[in-house]
């Protein structure tokens, strides 16, 4: 079990393995002379064309009902019957399902006989009422997962020293609580599906389509949770068993947010294990606290509070300093601190939130200690509560970051590229997904007579056709727009194209990062 849950952050997908779409009849911007019967597209590799759709709109942004007459299986083309179309400008919007399980989407113009209009813009997926359930299903179940495992941790260490242990603190609560993580694990699962475009995990797993569920990340992480959970609720195991699964139960939720869409996923990853199980270890020791102090006042039951400070406040102590270095390391990690800074987006919102509870709490930690050690009484219950309850909001705001789209670290590119013995100077001011301008600076020795940019993801064998620099400035300068559709390792090769059949190349390879959800 433990080898399997290791080998899933080696083996989960890449977010940026990738469908590409390589070419489309009609092409691009075409004017056609007559209305097509069909528009195909082709792929860089095998897709599923029964979880693939593709839609039509006109110039002015209205529907077009089309045939249900394309063809199922696995293939690298896709086709769509068309009924007949009048004279004007037309939008494709196409989503498919990659061999890796994850959903694409794009979409592309022609026009028939004359444009009329232009491309529509096609409305992004609002998020709805999926969205928001699926928050709080992972909310719920995460911190229920985290809370246990530091409860669990917490009350080991303290019944080895005579005080109350996790089964007497919780009772017959210990068994809801089994049934309710179970419950909620199939919530996420429902909730993450219909947030999905045109996919219905269900009908995978009805289809008997495992391998292809199983690339999606996030199902990859319910499936293990689902594992761990029954194993958990196994009655009679040794202490040490149930310690380990509340351990890896903890980490789980690592694997199944923005660590695919980054250029080591295996050191994101470490870094959010690291932050969970120290979130898990700051949280279960207050809830360990809280509980006691209500079992004392429930019960009149006595325990001595003195000996649970001995170890509750060095485990709340480096608990919380490693919350706060490993958060601050994890978002220079993935992201950029002054993109985060000067961003509006609700994942840099939801951050700044966060820190600030944990500031808060912090500081009533601090003044409890304090009052704690000096007095010889215990914490106040009103106060714990209240530190208790920042850290539950804080919780539900890292839960929601993870559902967010962070700010992509937008580095710069500047290098000066060398072949047979000339320079050519390269700048792409930010290097982010889109449409970016590549800046160029060749030898003004000759004057060629073409500049082209050719971009290719290697790894997936996806090349984007040839894109033509046009001359700036002064001598030797141009810029090209280049667009970086997915999130990866991309090669571009700048060829000059001199009189005579003569060409100079100059080649790099740059990674573009993503922030998606």
């Amino acid at each position: 079990m433990f080898g399997g849950f290791l080998l899933s952050f080696w083996y989960a997908p890449d977010l940026y393995a990738h469908a590409g779409l390589k070419e489309t009849s009609p092409e691009n911007g075409e004017v056609v002379k007559r209305a097509p019967e069909k528009v195909s597209l082709r792929f860089n590799e095998p897709i599923e064309r029964n979880l693939s759709q593709i839609q039509l709109y006109d110039w002015n942004g209205r529907q077009i009902h089309l045939p249900n007459n394309r063809e199922g299986g696995r293939s690298q083309q896709l086709n769509q019957g068309l009924p007949y179309l009048k004279t004007g400008t037309y939008t494709v919007v196409w989503n498919v399902v990659s061999l890796d399980g994850h959903p694409v989407e794009g979409s592309y113009s022609f026009s028939v006989r004359k444009e009329v209009g232009g491309e529509v813009d096609v409305p992004e997926k609002e998020a709805g009422m999926a969205d928001g359930l699926l928050v709080v299903a992972r909310y719920l179940v995460e911190g229920m997962l985290l809370l246990g495992a530091g409860l669990y941790g917490m009350a080991w260490l303290a019944e080895k020293r005579g005080l109350p242990g996790f089964a007497y603190i919780l009772g017959r609560a210990r068994w809801v609580g089994g049934g309710l993580l179970l419950l909620g694990t199939l919530v996420e699962a429902v909730a993450y599906s219909a947030t999905l475009t045109n996919v219905n995990l269900f009908e995978l797993w009805l289809d008997g389509k495992w391998s292809l569920l199983f690339q999606f990340p996030f199902v990859l992480m319910l499936f293990t949770q689902l594992v761990l959970i029954l194993l958990l609720i196994l009655p009679g195991m040794t202490r040490a068993w149930y310690l380990f699964l509340w351990m890896v139960l903890a980490s789980a939720p690592a694997i199944g947010g923005h660590v695919w869409g980054m250029e080591s996923p295996l050191t994101a990853t470490l870094l959010r294990v690291i932050h969970l199980l120290a979130i898990a270890a700051w949280l279960g020791s207050l809830t360990y606290l809280v509980l006691v102090l209500l079992w004392k006042r429930r019960t009149g039951g006595e325990a001595d509070l003195s000996r649970i400070r001995a170890f509750f406040v060095p485990t709340a102590l480096i608990s919380a300093l490693t919350v706060l270095a490993s958060g601050v390391w994890m978002v220079g990690f993935q992201s950029d601190w002054t993109q985060v800074l000067a961003s509006r987006q609700a994942w840099a919102v939801l951050l700044f939130i966060k820190f600030l509870l944990t500031g808060v709490m912090l500081f009533l930690a601090l003044v409890q200690t304090l009052r704690w050690k000096r007095e010889g009484r215990s914490p106040a219950g009103r106060w714990l509560q209240v530190e208790w309850a920042a850290g539950l909001i804080a919780l539900l705001a890292g839960v929601w970051m993870s559902q967010s789209v962070y700010p992509v670290p937008m580095e710069s590119y500047h290098a000066a590229l060398e072949t047979e013995q000339t320079k050519a100077v390269v700048k792409i001011p930010q290097l982010g997904l889109g449409n970016q301008t590549m800046k160029i600076r060749l030898p003004e020795k000759e004057k060629p007579k073409r500049v082209r940019v050719d971009l290719a993801m290697k790894e997936h064998g996806m090349k984007i056709p040839p894109v033509l620099a046009e001359p700036m400035g002064g001598t030797g300068h141009y810029q090209a727009k280049v667009p970086f559709s997915m999130v990866g390792k991309w090669q571009f090769t700048i060829i000059a194209e001199y009189p005579g059949g003569k060409e100079k190349h100059w080649s790099a390879e740059i990674f573009i990062p993503g922030g998606g959800e």
